[in-house]
């Protein structure tokens, strides 16, 4: 996991939660990992939060668009970005919880 392209958020939620549940990174290889694998978190937290600015930005423009003659098409798509959103902010929640009891194991630990 170097980019955030490179980041696949289930392999990143499953590697947190290993390492919360694992043994303390006492040697300077596993500190590496996972001082990595909370820099990848965050930058997909990052990620999520623009995700869900431009989502909340489109949503605003469609309805403010609104016309009677293609209400329904747009909403249509309101409802697929709403959903987006949802999915969005549920992942996002989940995440910092991960990133903050990660966090808090490291600063714990040294």
């Amino acid at each position: 996991m170097t980019s955030e392209a490179a980041i696949d958020f289930g392999a990143l939620c499953d590697e947190l939660a290993a390492l919360i549940k694992g043994p303390l990174a006492h040697d300077e290889q596993a500190r590496a990992r996972f001082e990595r694998t909370l820099t990848d978190g965050y930058a997909c937290a990052h990620s999520l939060e623009a995700e869900q600015l431009r989502i909340e930005r489109r949503i605003g423009k469609l309805a403010a668009e609104m016309s009677a003659r293609d209400r329904e098409l747009k909403a249509d798509e309101l409802a697929e970005l709403s959903l987006q959103l949802s999915r969005a902010s549920v992942d996002l929640q989940h995440l910092r919880a991960l990133l903050a009891t990660a966090r808090r194991r490291v600063s714990a630990a040294a």
